[in-house]
């Protein structure tokens, strides 16, 4: 892997781009993947990462937090209008006390 800067004339943008070479047995030459990293801050000159980079090099998120974020703005809204009270006591046969103190 090699880690190449390259200069948009037109901007002046220095963009860093990581560069994978291997061989194109069909064609017979060598070929190169590359992958932008980011680009280069002129004032500090420190490589500034892209969103795709970051997305590639992130831990894929669970499905869990958004499910307890749903849960959260539900009960949230149940405290805040009053009703969780009115829920407790409709649903107090329906559901086991546990399961109905976790969701409300």
């Amino acid at each position: 892997m090699a880690t190449i800067y390259q200069t948009n004339k037109k901007t002046g943008i220095t963009y860093v781009v990581e560069s994978q070479s291997y061989w194109d047995k069909e064609k017979q030459q060598p070929r190169s993947h590359r992958t932008i990293i980011g680009k280069i801050d002129p004032d500090t000159g420190e490589i500034v990462p892209t969103k795709k980079y970051n997305r590639e090099k992130k831990a894929p998120s669970s499905s869990k937090a958004s499910s307890s974020g749903s849960s959260l703005l539900l009960r949230n809204k149940a405290i805040l209008l009053n009703v969780s009270v009115y829920l407790s006591s409709r649903l107090s046969g329906f559901r086991k006390r546990k399961k109905l103190s976790s969701v409300i």
